[in-house]
């Protein structure tokens, strides 16, 4: 259910603290609220500030810290931007802007998803997004694509003699 918030559900909650996975509703306006379980696996998320939300071929969209990470990403990107030829600013510009995306968190995990993310991460309609805590990372992604590639993950259990 998109819109359960608690871990309760899931028997392997405290199996390991670097992953998590959670379909969440995507409420008016592109308001999009972390689930506890994924706010207590990524300390960065405990005080309200910015993040760098960055669009992935994946078609994942990652979350970075704005301090320190998102900063160090749009200074690169800045001074790469410089030493371009003046013909080919405005496609890299555009490129850019294709990708990035700045995001501002609430104290209580509240985002709001811009229209680009939104027509990346929701493409079926679902007002839903799958929000994914991975290797100490944090991503969402459109539901039927995480959908589309749970065979891989399973595939993992069959190897382990688990299913």
């Amino acid at each position: 259910m998109a819109g359960d918030q608690s871990s309760a559900w899931q028997p392997f909650r405290d199996l390991d603290l670097s992953a998590w996975s959670q379909l969440v509703s995507i409420r008016d306006r592109g308001r999009l609220s972390l689930p506890p379980a994924v706010r207590q696996r990524l300390p960065w998320l405990d005080e309200p500030g910015d993040c760098l939300a960055i669009l992935r071929g994946d078609r994942s969209v990652e979350l970075v810290d704005w301090k320190g990470h998102g900063e160090r990403v749009v200074a690169s990107v800045s001074e790469r931007y410089r030493h371009l030829p003046e013909g080919e600013r405005s496609r890299f510009a555009l490129a850019v802007m294709d990708r990035f995306a700045r995001l501002t968190r609430e104290k209580s995990g509240r985002l709001t998803l811009p229209g680009v993310l939104i027509a990346q991460l929701d493409r079926s309609k679902r007002n839903a997004v799958r929000v994914v805590v991975w290797d100490k990372g944090l991503f969402l992604w459109d539901d039927g694509v995480w959908e589309d590639t749970k065979a891989e993950r399973l595939r993992l259990l069959e190897e382990e003699g688990l299913i």
